[in-house]
């Protein structure tokens, strides 16, 4: 439901079904799982949409952290969290590290 509201511009309410999404998920299973990690990423990737970056860029690292615990450092799957950070890592003006993560995604 989150997703849908995203898609229509709607994302005050997009970040209410996120976080009740993540207190459950997280309560379930813990911070520690790919549940949790995927929706930190979609936060994060909702708040660079709402110009929150430092926000932002707490929560992706969380995720990457973990899926990159559960993946290793260069699956596929992590490729769009390495692009909500390169998005960040581009705001912040750190040119260099953005074109990093978007050649590893």
């Amino acid at each position: 439901i989150a997703k849908l509201h995203v898609a229509q511009g709607d994302l005050e309410e997009a970040e209410s079904y996120y976080q009740k999404a993540m207190l459950l998920i997280n309560s379930s299973y813990g911070p520690d799982h790919l549940y949790t990690a995927n929706v930190l990423a979609s936060i994060a990737k909702l708040y660079t949409l709402q110009e929150k970056y430092i926000e932002a860029e707490e929560l992706i690292n969380r995720a990457v952290a973990v899926q990159e615990k559960i993946y290793g450092s260069d699956h596929h799957l992590i490729a769009a969290s390495w692009l909500t950070k390169a998005k960040i890592c581009q705001v912040k003006g750190d040119h260099a590290q953005a074109e990093k993560l978007i050649n590893k995604a």
